[in-house]
């Protein structure tokens, strides 16, 4: 709450406290899902939740992503499923990754620690654990689900070097800027930013909204080129959502 003094208008004082609200207030978990084509067709879905918790460290945010897809390539049954949790706070996120490929199970965990990256690998009954430094990390294939994400594509005008938390492999790739335009959602324009992210592995596209939510990609997952778009529009950000912090009516009150 906004204290009065005695140079302070009683008034004024409670205009402040409608205006700036309860300090420690923060949205609850929000909810967004994407439709998965392959090849033009339906295959499949991924949903994301996004909870974002204050602690004495600052902001914490925990990612929950599942990815389904069924689908036929050539003749052939190609099943895809990976279940992602992540948690992002001021740099890459850490995360614990299980894939399921045709019944071929794998645990991918990278958890960012002040000494560098922990990787542990869990794949036919071995796991295997690596270190790797800061430095050889931009950001985790999490990061790029984080609408807000401090390591955003944004961020990195040239090269960049991407940890996969679907394989475990530091992948080095450009970032180019593909410019502004728009993803037509239910009838619904939506104006986004396109990057394009360039690896050995083959490029991706990614389109964004300028409050960081992820609209449309394209991407390759499990070696297959995967079309993902919102099934329905993004969060609307603060700028489209005014507050009539009256009411509707404007009322006197005596103070």
């Amino acid at each position: 709450m906004v204290s009065s003094s005695p140079s302070t208008p009683a008034c004024l004082v409670l205009l402040l406290s409608l205006l700036l609200g309860p300090t420690s207030a923060l949205a609850g978990p929000q909810t967004l899902s994407w439709e998965l084509k392959l090849n033009g067709k339906p295959v499949g879905e991924r949903t994301l939740t996004v909870s974002i918790e204050e602690t004495d460290h600052g902001e914490l945010r925990t990612l929950s992503a599942d990815t389904q897809i069924d689908a036929k390539v050539i003749g052939v049954s190609f099943t895809y499923r990976q279940r992602l949790t992540a948690n992002a706070d001021r740099g890459p996120a850490s995360f614990v990754s299980i894939v399921d490929q045709g019944g071929e199970v794998s645990e991918i965990q990278g958890r960012l620690t002040g000494a560098g990256w922990r990787m542990s690998i869990d794949s036919g009954g071995r796991t295997r654990g690596y270190d790797l430094a800061v430095n050889k990390v931009d950001l985790s294939t999490a990061d790029l689900l984080d609408p807000h994400s401090r390591v955003p594509l944004a961020r990195f005008p040239d090269e960049v070097s991407v940890l996969s938390a679907e394989t475990g492999e530091v992948l080095a790739g450009r970032v180019e800027p593909l410019g502004p335009s728009s993803v037509t959602i239910k009838g619904q324009s939506v104006a986004v930013e396109g990057y394009a992210l360039k690896i050995d592995q083959g490029a991706g596209t990614f389109f964004y909204t300028s409050e960081g939510w992820l609209v449309r990609f394209e991407s390759k997952i499990a070696g297959q080129k995967v079309e993902g778009q919102l099934t329905e529009p993004p969060p609307k950000g603060v700028d489209d959502q005014p507050v009539d912090i009256f009411g509707g009516e404007l009322k006197a009150v005596e103070l």
